[in-house]
């Protein structure tokens, strides 16, 4: 857990640093206050951020679920042939 949040900090502060170039760039390139600028980029930054951390949640939930089905096929008829998913069985 220690180390979790640890990676995290870190990530959150490079991207801080990431956000605040891009703010500058933003300021020299587009005529745009630079507080603006670098409250935009910061705001995109920490968006993609959480973004990120709510996908990994998701593939895990999903990869997590896969684990407990199984796949028994059902003849058919050709392309109307519909495999069966069923959840496995807990051991008590």
């Amino acid at each position: 857990m220690f180390f979790a949040i640890l990676i995290f900090l870190v990530l959150f502060v490079l991207s801080s640093l990431v956000a605040v170039g891009i703010g500058y760039v933003l300021h020299w390139v587009l005529p745009i206050n630079l507080d603006s600028a670098i409250i935009a980029s910061t705001v995109l930054a920490y968006t993609a951020i959480s973004l990120t951390i709510k996908l990994m949640g998701l593939f895990n939930s999903l990869q997590e679920e896969q684990e407990n089905e199984v796949i028994i096929p059902i003849k058919g008829i050709g392309r109307f042939a519909q495999p069966y998913v069923r959840k496995k069985r807990k051991n008590p």
